[in-house]
């Protein structure tokens, strides 16, 4: 019964995980930048979440680790969302660190 119950859990994880990663690859071209430097930073937020993720699940242990980074990817889906909706704007002051082109 526990393994029954454990497959479950790890089919609905994995769905979620596998799911997410599609569609961010498909919504990529959507996000404000190239599609260059989206996939940038894509590649550069896994690789800090691998490394972050592997010491929070080695000193928090498997299920706070699980709740914690999917309340994380929880966030920033809507973040994202608001951000791209229109709904929400960042500073211009944050903008323009990053670009010399400040949106009004």
């Amino acid at each position: 019964m526990q393994m029954t119950k454990n497959f479950f859990k790890m089919t609905i994880m994995w769905s979620t995980g596998s799911f997410s990663i599609y569609l961010l690859n498909f919504l990529n071209k959507y996000l404000e930048g190239t599609i260059y430097q989206n996939h940038y930073s894509e590649g550069v937020a896994g690789l800090a979440a691998g490394l972050v993720g592997a010491k929070i699940y080695e000193k928090m242990g498997k299920k706070f680790s699980f709740v914690f980074s999917y309340s994380l990817a929880l966030t920033g889906g809507i973040l994202i969302y608001l951000l791209e909706s229109g709904h929400f704007y960042l500073p211009n002051s944050f903008i323009g660190q990053f670009d010399g082109n400040v949106r009004h």
